[in-house]
């Protein structure tokens, strides 16, 4: 709800706000760089506001939609009490932005983790060795109306590499390490156990080269595949997060809601699920 008196945000930033900033106030002093925050349960972090020329800092309120879900401090940090949605309010006098927030829950079963209901398997997050459901009927229902698709445009799209068990990447990782080293193994290939091939929900596509992004094929997966649930997995601006490298050919399937919001906020899975991939050394 808007406050009375209130003077709501614009979605469009003005032309000399940072293009990074998606949420502008309406005279464009608060700027939010991001149009959605995702936080887990027990997580704390800071909000990332711009702030135009002449904002005193100090005067600037929080607010919080549903204080049992999300706390807010002074200055701004939040922190995720319970999973659910709500409205974080940025003010400064009478401007203000609103940002909607997602709280998530992570948990845990049978040795496999869950963000909300999304699997995760990266360098955090491991699969059980005994896990093993071999290529899901929901991955495979949607990559053949992704094919089916794409073949109408005059395009093929078609499985390179699909489901792996624990065993086979112990191979293909350890060929990679014994073939250049372990830094660069850790930079292209999973390690048994981490790598997303295992969840039944990952589809190589085609070739593993990187210029297949420069492709027909790889432009329009990129530009298309979130109609059909998946999301490029390591995009190239994203290596820092997801902790690999940029992989055009790598579509998961996190279903139709989930990959158009990933899309259209261009992030990656891991900030989606407010998780890091981080190898524990």
């Amino acid at each position: 709800t808007i406050p009375p008196g209130s003077t709501p945000a614009q979605t469009t930033p003005p032309a000399d706000v940072p293009s990074e900033t998606v949420l502008t106030s309406a005279t464009g002093l608060l700027h939010a760089d991001t149009p959605h925050i995702y936080i887990r349960i027990g997580h704390e972090k800071p909000v990332a506001i711009t702030y135009g020329n002449g904002v005193d800092r100090t005067a600037v309120t929080w607010q919080s939609g549903d204080p049992q879900l999300l706390s807010v401090s002074p200055d701004g940090n939040i922190t995720g009490l319970a999973k659910g949605d709500c409205m974080l309010t940025v003010r400064y006098g009478e401007e203000f932005l609103e940002i909607p927030v997602t709280v998530r829950e992570l948990r845990t079963e049978d040795g496999c983790t869950y963000v909300d209901d999304i699997l995760i398997a990266n360098k955090t997050y491991s699969l059980p060795s005994t896990y093993d459901p071999g290529m899901l009927p929901v991955t495979q229902e949607a990559f053949d109306a992704l094919a089916a698709a794409a073949k109408e445009e005059g395009l093929d799209i078609y499985i390179g590499s699909g489901y792996r068990d624990y065993d086979f990447q112990v191979t293909v990782y350890q060929s990679m390490v014994d073939g250049y080293s372990k830094e660069y193994a850790d930079a292209v290939s999973a390690r048994p156990g981490h790598s997303e091939h295992q969840t039944g929900y990952t589809v190589d596509c085609n070739t593993i080269d990187e210029a297949f992004g420069e492709t027909d094929e790889g432009r329009w997966l990129a530009a298309h595949c979130h109609e059909y649930g998946f999301i490029i997995r390591y995009p190239a601006d994203k290596v820092d997060i997801t902790g690999y490298d940029y992989e055009p050919w790598h579509i998961r399937y996190i279903g139709k809601e989930a990959a158009k919001e990933v899309f259209e906020q261009d992030i990656s899975l891991e900030e989606y699920l407010d998780v890091d991939s981080v190898y524990q050394e």
